[in-house]
């Protein structure tokens, strides 16, 4: 999972794209991180990266751009492909 910095750049040199973006974030993030102690709350988030980049093609991107938000984008993707993406996400 590349960082914010990253997605940054990729945006800035990146011509017009078709696509998918989709955006994910932890709900009530403040309580989850006032419930765990450092290590576990890192274990967690190290957990979401694995999931978020599984979620990945190779032609796709993902960053994480706060502490407990995600973007993924889908160049040249279907919103019906994409939906099925968020589905398997929000399973999880």
């Amino acid at each position: 999972m590349h960082d914010r910095a990253e997605f940054d750049r990729l945006i800035a040199t990146r011509d017009v794209m078709s696509g998918v973006v989709v955006i994910v974030g932890i709900a009530d993030f403040h309580r989850v991180k006032e419930m765990l102690d450092r290590s576990s709350l890192e274990s967690l988030l190290a957990s979401i990266d694995k999931m978020m980049n599984a979620q990945l093609r190779k032609e796709s991107f993902g960053a994480r751009i706060s502490d407990d938000q995600w973007v993924l984008v889908y160049p040249n993707e279907s919103s019906a492909a994409a939906q099925r993406r968020i589905n398997a996400v929000s399973e999880r």
